[in-house]
């Protein structure tokens, strides 16, 4: 079965060019592209779900409503000195 999943963080970007195409940095990508590793690697059914970091998802919780939501907590490498970081995993499959 095939589908999609992400991880989703926010925080500041560095905007900048790199052979001739608009690229991003930060810190805010690197742990989204970390918990949507998580989710590939402690899930057994992946598909159609989204890790959120805890403080987002507190200011995002309302738009959220209606889908299956889950406290957990993962260890993301290089991330919060090895400390487990808490966040909600959202199924959108129904």
């Amino acid at each position: 079965m095939s589908g999609i999943n992400f991880g989703i963080d926010h925080g500041s970007l560095i905007r900048f060019i790199m052979n001739d195409k608009i690229e991003f940095v930060g810190r805010a990508i690197n742990v989204a592209c970390r918990l949507q590793s998580s989710i590939k690697d402690k899930d057994k059914s992946p598909q159609y779900k989204a890790l959120v970091t805890k403080p987002l998802y507190q200011d995002l919780r309302s738009s959220f409503k209606g889908l299956k939501q889950t406290k957990v907590r993962r260890r993301l490498r290089n991330i919060a000195e090895g400390k487990e970081v808490h966040c909600m995993k959202i199924s959108f499959e129904t």
